[in-house]
């Protein structure tokens, strides 16, 4: 259990944290979400003291993490995973991956077979991802190397920060799936810093909504969106209602080509997803008078991060 007892920060004069009670029980995947400035990345960098608090404490399983004489023995029990995957350019996947195996003294061999096989738990190819250099991956693919770098050393807790918020909607929804998954397969703790009460939502076990450094509601996803615990928490979660685009804003980007065929196989009100979901069983899709194939959806999603 990581518990923050009556804790502030302040920075030359003013308050980012203002005695913050709170209790993330262990093996729970415990979201922290609230507007920019809000204190939501402070609070998580206290965890491994990369952020320390003017007042109050922080334990970890009853143990204050300030007596501790040595930070790194703290360090090593999380993985710690940023926006970008923050990899080092300079180093292939496998390297890179390695570095966090170091600490536990495991044979060239070793290292070799369990980052083989934690790749593959994210569906990346070992053969063919191991070897190459983060400029030739995507930001999915990078992320996603990411993750089984904070998770291949089997840490007891795994800090998130903004970690899918700089993807494109469908991959981020692949990383989401895949990091509800790895959850219940390892059963870690997970703390997930996002400003999008939607994401916050869909992962959390339970989350904490933050303002101005004070603490607005605790609670289940179901409880937060049943019984929102002010107007703060109520506007928020409007505000940050998930906007999925539909096929139909795919058409109206002037993709795809014009269909002889009479009916088609989706609807124009479904969403993207459905129409990648689609794409896993045919090349083409039928939409209306108009097939769409994957390579517009590709274009479509590259549209909206240039936008």
């Amino acid at each position: 259990m990581i518990t923050f007892k009556n804790i502030s920060k302040s920075y030359q004069g003013k308050l980012a944290l203002n005695q913050i009670n709170l209790a993330i029980n262990s093996h729970e995947l415990f979201v922290l979400v609230g507007p920019s400035g809000s204190g939501k990345t402070t609070l998580l960098r206290m965890i491994n003291r990369l952020n320390t608090p003017t007042t109050g404490r922080i334990e970890i399983d009853g143990q204050d993490i300030s007596q501790l004489q040595n930070i790194n023995d703290l360090r090593h029990q999380m993985g710690y995973v940023l926006q970008s995957g923050a990899l080092f350019p300079n180093l292939t996947v496998a390297q890179n991956i390695a570095v966090t195996l170091h600490a536990q003294h495991l044979s060239k061999s070793d290292q070799d077979y369990r980052i083989r096989q934690m790749l593959q738990r994210v569906s990346l190819d070992p053969d063919v991802f191991m070897n190459r250099l983060p400029k030739e991956l995507s930001g999915g693919e990078a992320q996603r190397v990411g993750i089984v770098r904070a998770l291949v050393f089997n840490p007891k807790i795994i800090l998130m920060d903004e970690s899918f918020s700089a993807l494109d909607p469908l991959s981020r929804k692949q990383l989401q799936n895949l990091l509800i998954d790895l959850h219940q397969e390892f059963q870690m703790t997970i703390v997930f810093v996002t400003h999008d009460m939607q994401e916050a939502l869909r992962l959390a076990t339970r989350l904490v909504v933050l303002k101005e450094g004070q603490i607005q509601q605790i609670g289940t996803p179901n409880e937060i969106k049943m019984h929102p615990a002010n107007q703060f928490v109520a506007d928020f979660f409007d505000d940050y209602q998930e906007k999925i685009p539909l096929i139909n804003d795919v058409l109206a980007a002037g993709l795809g080509q014009p269909s002889h065929q009479k009916s088609g196989t989706l609807s124009v009100r479904a969403n993207i997803y459905e129409l990648a979901q689609a794409f896993q069983q045919e090349s083409e899709v039928i939409v209306g008078d108009k097939s769409l194939k994957m390579a517009d959806l590709v274009t479509y999603l590259a549209q909206q991060v240039e936008d």
